[in-house]
């Protein structure tokens, strides 16, 4: 999916039955490079996300990324 098409997704979902937390998993969200920009639209929407990932992809410039979408 495309990072608008995700943002199309997360509105719907929220209209349709509100969450607080959505966890980003399957395959390895690390791959993604709008991981951050993915992180960022939920967290403006309220929503608290999750990333489950096996941490090989984890670097420290990785972890400041998702740490400036707020994710920590």
């Amino acid at each position: 999916m495309s990072t608008d098409e995700i943002r199309r997704l997360v509105d719907y979902l929220q209209q349709e039955t509100p969450v607080e937390t959505i966890a980003l998993s399957g395959g390895e969200p690390l791959l993604r490079d709008d991981l951050p920009e993915i992180v960022g639209c939920l967290k403006e929407r309220g929503i608290n996300p999750v990333i489950i990932s096996n941490g090989r992809l984890l670097s420290a410039e990785r972890i400041e990324l998702l740490r400036d979408a707020r994710t920590f």
